[in-house]
Formats: structure tokens, sequence, C-alpha cells
């Protein structure tokens, strides 16, 4: 707590703790209150079914560019399983033509391994929680979405962006042409 013109202030803060594992991987930890002891946390994870992993090997074969958008989609998603992206987006991630992701979801939608959510224009693209989920099997049935969002440099408005935020101009950024 910090004092600020005769009143008592309180500032909190967010310290996050990593603890490094026996394999080198950095995982998030934290303290416990009444010990004091750095626990480690679980790290993040994506959990499939041996009973629904066959499917997903069977869409390699059969379409290895329809896996590669689904295992995407998979390491994108948030804990909700759910991911919200722009058919441009997806255009440059994988520089491939409209046509050609469009087929490659439509295969993902029709073998059940997404479902296909508006939000005005927008798809969100829900992975299906019976194949691959982050969460625990109990909470995996719910209809939350704060999905990840994920926009392109090219989707994003420029003069939009440079009115909303002041240019901070330091000394050794500034050109010549400036002074």
């Amino acid at each position: 707590m910090t004092k600020k013109n005769n009143e008592i202030v309180a500032i909190e803060t967010k310290t996050s703790y990593r603890v490094m594992n026996n394999q080198g991987q950095k995982l998030p930890a934290k303290v416990d209150p009444k010990t004091g002891e750095v626990v480690a946390k679980n790290a993040p994870f994506y959990q499939f079914t041996k009973d629904t992993f066959p499917h997903i090997l069977s869409l390699m074969d059969a379409n290895p560019f329809a896996a590669r958008v689904f295992m995407f989609m998979v390491s994108q998603m948030n804990d909700t399983n759910a991911l919200l992206i722009s058919y441009t987006t997806l255009e440059e991630i994988f520089g491939k033509s409209r046509r050609t992701l469009s087929r490659a979801i439509k295969d993902l939608v029709e073998g059940s391994y997404i479902q296909i959510q508006k939000s005005g224009n927008m798809n969100i693209y829900c992975i299906n929680a019976a194949i691959v989920w982050t969460k625990s099997r109990n909470q995996i049935y719910r209809a939350k979405f704060n999905a990840t969002v994920i926009i392109s440099e090219t989707e994003q408005d420029y003069e939009v962006y440079k009115e909303r935020l002041p240019v901070i101009s330091t000394k050794s950024s500034k050109k010549k042409s400036d002074k």
C-alpha cells in the first residue's frame, strides 16, 4: 500500500512464476500462500482420446491439407476449443487460395472435426471436444466463447490504428528531416 494525497492506495501486482522441469521446459508455477512453496502447475496441453486419434490419422492420409488446417486450429484454440479467424488470415498463413481452404474446412465440418458458429459475418471455429480438448473433461461441454481472435496485418486499418494510439518519438528515432 502507498499513500497518495493522504489517501491510502492499494496497489495490486501480479507476479508470474515459472519452474524448469526435467526436460528443460519452463512451466507455469504458483506460490502456496500458506507455505510459500513454489508449486508447478500443469503445462499447457492438448488431450486426445485413443478412440478418436485414428480418425485424425485417417484425415492425415485422406486430406493432408485439411489435417494441417485442423492441427493449426488446435494449436491456436483457447481453453474453450474456439478460434475466430478470417479466410484472409488463413490464406496468408497457409499461402493457399480461399477455394482450397474452403474445401479443407468443408471436409473438417463433414468429418465432425469442427463446427462453425456465426458471429455477424465472422466464423467461430469450434474444435470438436470429443476429439481434442485442453480443460478437464467435466468442463468441455460448455458453450462459452471467448475465442482466440487472429487478425492479419493486412486486415487491420492502419489509419484507425494510428489515430487511436499516440506516436511516441524519441530523439534517437527522429530523422534528420524532422529536426
